[in-house]
């Protein structure tokens, strides 16, 4: 009786969180374990959500990453690192992140750096560029052609 009590307050709570936004799987067992839930309750809700379409890792990168290069734009390096982080798997996350080529990847750095040129009131040099764009996780590559267009 009362592991369905525990099921049915972990499912509900699960089904709370997720009224908020997706959520990868992997979060919503961090928090299921976080309010002291046991292993075998936590695996019952996932399957449960995971069998209703609730959960799917896939979809979850698939929106992070969309969201992530409208709101705050960054590399596949940052974008994969933040994937890694949200517990999506390797393969999952290369998938998704493929569809970000080079090109693109080039022209969301230009813009972020061209905003920042616009949105400083201090002038923006070589360096500092090249950091902010380290810290947002584009590749070497990218980083070497925006700063050589430079003038």
């Amino acid at each position: 009786m009362n592991d369905k009590k525990d099921y049915n307050r972990a499912k509900n709570y699960a089904m709370r969180l997720l009224t908020f936004r997706r959520r990868s799987e992997k979060e919503i067992k961090d928090k299921l374990l976080q309010k002291g839930y046991r292993d075998d309750i936590i695996d019952k809700v996932l399957d449960f959500l995971k069998e209703y379409q609730l959960i799917d890792d896939y979809v979850f990168a698939r929106q992070w990453v969309e969201h992530r290069l409208a709101a705050r734009p960054m590399g596949v390096v940052g974008l994969k690192y933040e994937l890694k982080k949200y517990g999506i798997d390797k393969q999952k996350a290369e998938a998704v992140l493929a569809e970000i080529d080079a090109e693109m990847e080039l022209e969301l750095a230009q813009k972020l750096i061209q905003k920042k040129i616009n949105n400083s009131s201090k002038p923006l040099t070589k360096q500092r560029a090249a950091g902010l764009l380290q810290r947002r996780g584009f590749s070497y590559d990218t980083i070497f052609k925006v700063l050589s267009e430079w003038d």
